[in-house]
């Protein structure tokens, strides 16, 4: 059968590995284009959106400046002795997002992302600006063997405002799916926030989470207890009595000396090894059906360094997933 859902564009870039050796496989060798009738066990799906960026825009260009850096990577990590050439990998391509009309952006993702799910394809969806993840957890919570579904969010802000000025931005999407009647699969007592960090946040959000019953576990607690701890109690708040798992990653959660190329520079975030260990240890829980990663902006970038970092924040998700 052919996937035929008429919102997903080929990739926009292809990128060939630079360097050969029989006895070591670059991830872009590994990322084999998507024919569109098998089915990859996992697979990266692009949405260039930037529209709803409340300060720098730029990220509409990650998803391809994130394959270009791939070529840096291989497949196989010595840290956890795994490769994710084991799993089936594929580009499924970009959807054909709509620069000027967001909710239309939203609904053209939720719909392949839904198909792809039905597929059995686990997504590793790359903005993109933090709207996108409406989206994301939309079809998450939409898949039929799901009532209910926990929430891991890396970030250095709540993104639970109500607007700005009066419209709809890339900070108001989890408040947006709480409040939406037609997701009940998505609540704050199964939804933990690991990375919330210094003065760029609000008490008023802050009490809304508590309201919510959303756990916060701030970046200073992450500095304090290390990342380990934090992301097992805040798996055990998405996991008790869930049927799956979906994380999300704002690249703004880490520190701005290893990402400078994004919208909310965050000095004291977490570093990339907070980062890269937790994405590993969330993709390996057996209740983990997908991520998104957000807010990289290359035009802002210092010698592609963030989209290298967001690079390996994928490939360890990958790696997590591997070992299950």
């Amino acid at each position: 059968m052919t996937f035929d859902n008429p919102h997903l564009l080929d990739p926009g870039v292809t990128v060939n590995s630079y360097i050969e050796d029989d006895y070591e496989t670059r991830f872009n060798a590994a990322l084999r284009p998507w024919d569109r009738e098998s089915v990859p066990d996992a697979g990266l799906l692009g949405v260039p959106y930037d529209g709803a960026s409340v300060v720098r825009s730029g990220s509409r260009e990650a998803p391809d400046s994130i394959r270009q850096s791939f070529q840096y990577t291989t497949t196989y990590s010595p840290d956890f002795d795994v490769d994710v050439a084991d799993l089936d990998l594929a580009d499924l391509g970009d959807v054909n997002v709509d620069l000027m009309d967001l909710r239309t952006t939203q609904a053209r993702t939720a719909s392949v992302l839904g198909d792809l799910y039905d597929l059995g394809v686990t997504p590793l969806v790359v903005g993109g600006d933090h709207s996108v993840s409406y989206a994301t957890v939309a079809a998450a919570c939409q898949r039929p063997d799901v009532d209910s579904l926990g929430f891991v969010q890396f970030d250095a802000h709540q993104d639970l405002r109500h607007s700005h000025g009066g419209q709809p931005s890339s900070g108001v999407q989890f408040r947006e799916l709480l409040e939406d009647d037609e997701f009940p699969e998505f609540a704050g007592e199964n939804y933990a926030q690991v990375g919330i960090q210094g003065f760029t946040n609000s008490r008023y959000y802050m009490d809304y989470a508590d309201e919510q019953g959303i756990t916060v576990f701030t970046g200073r607690e992450v500095h304090k207890r290390g990342i380990e701890d934090v992301v097992e109690d805040a798996l055990d708040v998405a996991s008790t009595g869930t049927d799956a798992i979906f994380v999300t990653v704002d690249i703004d959660c880490l520190d701005l000396s290893v990402a400078p190329g994004t919208a909310g520079l965050n000095a004291g975030g977490l570093s990339s090894w907070d980062l890269l260990e937790g994405a590993f240890v969330v993709g390996n829980h057996p209740k983990t059906v997908g991520m998104d990663l957000v807010e990289v902006s290359p035009p802002n970038d210092v010698e592609d360094l963030t989209s290298v970092v967001a690079a390996n924040v994928l490939l360890h998700f990958l790696g997590g997933l591997t070992c299950r």
